[in-house]
C-alpha cells in the first residue's frame, strides 16, 4: 500500500507542477494538493476492486489557488457502439479506427485502451462526472484494460489528449452502447 500511495504522490506532484491557467494572459497558477487516501474492501471478487476507482476515490485533488479556466468546449457529445474494431474517440463524431489508430475496444468483456489512451472506471458513480474530474482520473488512475467491464460511468484520456466521460448502458455480444461526452482540449497536458 505505501508504494501505491507513494505513486500517487508523485503524479500529484507533476501535476501540479504543470497545471497551466489557459486564456489570454496564459501563466502557470500556485497549486494546492490535497491527498486523501482511502482503502475500500470489495465483498465481492468479480469485478476487480484494483482495476477500479472508488467513488471516495484515493485520486489527489489538485485546485489551483487562483481562478481556474473554464472547462473546455465540447467536441463531440452523443451515443457510440464499441466493439473488437477499435473506435477513434478524437473524430468527430467517433469512428471506426485503422489498425494502428484508435482509443478503445472491447475483446471477451475486457475493455481496452490503446495508442496511449487511458481509461478508468468509477465505481457506483450515478451522475456524470465533469471535465476536471475526469482529467484527474485518467491522468492519475487511468489504465489500459478494464477487466470485466460493467454498466456505469468511465473516464477516458484518448490518444490525442482530449478527456471523455463515458457512460456505458448496455454490453452484449462482444459490444458495448453508451453515451459520451468529448471535450476539445488537446496538447496542453500532454
Amino acid at each position: 500500500m505505501a508504494t501505491v500511495i507513494a505513486a500517487t504522490l508523485g503524479l500529484a506532484g507533476a501535476i501540479a507542477q504543470n497545471w497551466i491557467n489557459i486564456g489570454p494572459e496564459a501563466s502557470v497558477v500556485s497549486p494546492t494538493v490535497t491527498v486523501t487516501v482511502t482503502q475500500t474492501l470489495a465483498a465481492e471478487a468479480s469485478p476487480d476492486p484494483s482495476r477500479m476507482v472508488p467513488l471516495e476515490s484515493s485520486i489527489p485533488s489538485v485546485s489551483p489557488s487562483s481562478t481556474s479556466a473554464p472547462d473546455p468546449a465540447v467536441f463531440w457529445q452523443g451515443s457510440v457502439v464499441v466493439g473488437y474494431s477499435r473506435k477513434d474517440l478524437d473524430s468527430s463524431p467517433p469512428a471506426m479506427a485503422g489498425d494502428n489508430d484508435g482509443d478503445l475496444s472491447i475483446i471477451s468483456g475486457d475493455i481496452y485502451a490503446s495508442d496511449d489512451a487511458t481509461i478508468a472506471f468509477l465505481l457506483g458513480r450515478k451522475i456524470k462526472p465533469g471535465y476536471g474530474e475526469c482529467y484527474e482520473l485518467s491522468m492519475a488512475s487511468g489504465l489500459e484494460q478494464v477487466s470485466d467491464a460493467t454498466p456505469g460511468w468511465y473516464c477516458i484520456r484518448t490518444s490525442e489528449g482530449r478527456v471523455v466521460a463515458l457512460n456505458i448502458r448496455s454490453l452484449a455480444g462482444g459490444t458495448f452502447s453508451g453515451d459520451v461526452t468529448i471535450w476539445d482540449h488537446t496538447g496542453v497536458f500532454n
